[in-house]
């Protein structure tokens, strides 16, 4: 069977739900949200803790601003994915409920259990039951553009709670968000579909990793939250399976699932770096590189970009969403349906 050529694509026919131009948009994206946010009539809060609730794409700015926030700030940051709040849930917690629809089931349940137990709170969503929520408990809404798919849409349901920190002072944002809006730019032109693969980073590495299962590593922190975005692009726009797993836990357990190579012909590793490693972590990189390397089939890294923490972690994103897009078309499937989690969402509501 023929392999798709990638420097011949019709987008047309290949991405009729216009996932590449969602993801060559990003970078306005990034500043329209960013602009957005500035300008968003926030209230001032006191507060010691936030719970960040949203499930799927509408979950990752939560793992973002937890992974940023990791060395800025020592205010208690936590993602909740799913029905039941942790008990230190109190006034003293601002909830923020981010759901790109308005209408996800486990975020409208947890948000309404938040909302019993703190009355700082700050709503995200494109519509729906959020925002109605929002509007008849007079909580502080901030309306997200609609006509995206929820990962298409990462800037607007990011973005703005870095901003939303820098504002109430919790920590400063705004120099690495240029920073960060420059490398994007810079990003696109090296990575667009118009690009030839033999100088397209994101091309190269699709075609390196078509017909595998790749295995995404990363850092704990920044690199551990691009992991698990790499993961999940390439499940929902690629639809294949992917796994991410983090360094330096991945040294205590899965590692031991290299000592043989009867997987070699299945699984690719993607390391993901970037400058603000912890050392002995880096070392750790090469060490368990040099140990499975002739156990799996191929170990590539990809480098972020930028000096500081938020350009390095958006431009690891956002070169996975090149990828995921690009082992798509050679997959041959649309990247933007996702029938499977329609189905399963309907089949769950006819349950109740």
């Amino acid at each position: 069977m023929s392999v798709v050529n990638l420097d011949s694509l019709d987008l047309s026919v290949c991405d009729r739900g216009g996932s590449m131009k969602s993801v060559l948009d990003f970078p306005k994206q990034f500043d329209e949200a960013m602009n957005r946010a500035f300008v968003f009539d926030l209230p001032m809060m006191r507060f010691g803790s936030v719970l960040i609730i949203g499930m799927g794409g509408s979950a990752v700015g939560g793992d973002i601003l937890k992974a940023l926030l990791k060395r800025r700030s020592s205010l208690f940051v936590e993602v909740l994915r799913g029905y039941e709040l942790p008990a230190w849930v109190g006034e003293d917690t601002l909830i923020i409920g981010i759901s790109y629809s308005g209408d996800t089931e486990e975020t409208l349940h947890s948000c309404e259990e938040g909302l019993k137990r703190s009355s700082k709170a700050l709503l995200l969503s494109s519509g729906g039951k959020l925002e109605e929520m929002a509007l008849s408990k007079g909580i502080p809404h901030f309306k997200l553009p609609s006509g995206f798919q929820p990962r298409a849409a990462l800037a607007y349901l990011s973005v703005p709670l870095l901003v939303f920190m820098e504002r109430l002072g919790i920590a400063s944002f705004q120099r690495e968000l240029e920073e960060t809006l420059s490398i994007l730019g810079e990003m696109v032109e090296e990575l667009s579909p118009e690009v030839p693969s033999p100088s397209n980073p994101a091309k190269d590495l699709a075609l390196w990793l078509y017909g595998s299962v790749p295995v995404i590593y990363g850092d704990e922190g920044i690199g551990g939250v691009a992991a698990y975005r790499w993961k999940t692009q390439i499940n929902e726009n690629s639809k294949q399976p992917a796994y991410a797993c983090l360094f330096p836990e991945l040294d205590h357990n899965e590692i031991v699932g290299w000592t043989t190579d009867r997987f070699k012909g299945v699984f690719k590793v993607i390391a993901l770096r970037h400058s603000s490693e912890n050392r002995r972590t880096s070392l750790r990189y090469s060490v368990t590189r040099d140990l499975i390397s002739d156990k799996v089939g191929g170990w590539r890294e990809v480098e972020g970009r930028g000096k500081g923490e938020t350009s390095l972690l958006y431009s690891l994103i956002y070169f996975g969403d090149f990828v995921s897009l690009y082992l798509a078309y050679l997959n041959g499937v649309d990247p933007t349906p996702v029938n499977i989690i329609s189905k399963l969402k309907d089949e769950i509501k006819r349950q109740k």
